[in-house]
Formats: structure tokens, sequence, C-alpha cells
């Protein structure tokens, strides 16, 4: 599988990240837009309905921690955008949005634009947060192109 990080910026709207895959558009979607596919790259405790409109619930192993969120928007194959209702570890998340912008640039090749917007800077969390979402993004790019991912 190759993978590229082409770009991450931080900037006062919050943390974006671009990455380019091996790995279908649609499959990328799904890996992102689908119960089972956020528990193969970011935890494998998902609760709820991932669908437009509805809400939720991520849990971590080991941590008594969870992290409630609303799909905003789910459009297949292009763009997923949730809102952080609430985490319980990190409440400086709270309210903030997570978008995932997918564009095919051939055949099987897959460039992701990530955003968590809200997440600056000058949180506390910053810097664990950007170094989790660089591992769960490229655990994210693994489950898309059919790989075993690395969630938490």
């Amino acid at each position: 599988m190759t993978t590229s990080r082409s770009q991450q910026k931080e900037s006062a709207r919050g943390l974006s990240l671009s990455l380019t895959f091996d790995a279908p558009v649609a499959d990328s979607f799904d890996a992102i837009a689908t119960q089972k596919g956020i528990a193969a790259w970011w935890t494998p405790l998902v609760r709820g309905a991932v669908a437009q409109g509805r809400e939720f619930q991520l849990g971590f192993k080991g941590l008594d921690e969870t992290i409630r969120i609303r799909v905003d928007e789910s459009r297949k194959p292009q763009i997923v955008r949730w809102t952080v209702l609430e985490h319980s570890g990190l409440p400086e998340w709270n309210g903030t949005s997570i978008v995932f912008a997918l564009t095919e640039l051939v055949a099987q090749k897959t460039t992701l634009h990530f955003r968590h917007n809200g997440l600056l800077p000058q949180l506390d969390c910053y810097s664990d947060c950007r170094a989790g979402w660089n591992h769960f993004l490229g655990s994210l790019a693994k489950v898309a192109a059919g790989s075993p991912g690395s969630p938490f």
C-alpha cells in the first residue's frame, strides 16, 4: 500500500491533514461512514447509528472515556461531517467538527482532506491529538485498502 502525507497544516480553524493512498474512494468512504469501518481503524467500541442525522458513541478499552458524535452530513462517496457533542476525557473537543472530504485521483487512489475544526494549537491536548489523528488516519488508509487497521 502506498500512502503519502501531502500536507499537514495548523490554522486558526483547526488541524488540517491531507493524505493520498491506494484505495477506491467508495471503500474509503465506507471506512469512515460505517460502524464496521470505524471499528476497524479507530476503536472497536462503536455504538449507535453512523448515519446522517443520527448519533454514535465511541469507547476505548481500558479508558474511562467516551466520545459522542452526531453525523451532520454523509454523502457517498465525497464527504462526511461530524460534530463532537461530548468527549468525556477531552472537553475541549466538545462542539468541534470533523470533516472527511474524499477525492478520487484515478481508479483505486483516494485523497482524503481531513479537518478537525476547533482543534487549535493553543489547546493543551493539541500535540497529542495531532499525533493521534496521524496514527488513526494512517489506520483508516490501511482499512480502506483492505488491510488490517491499527485501532485503539
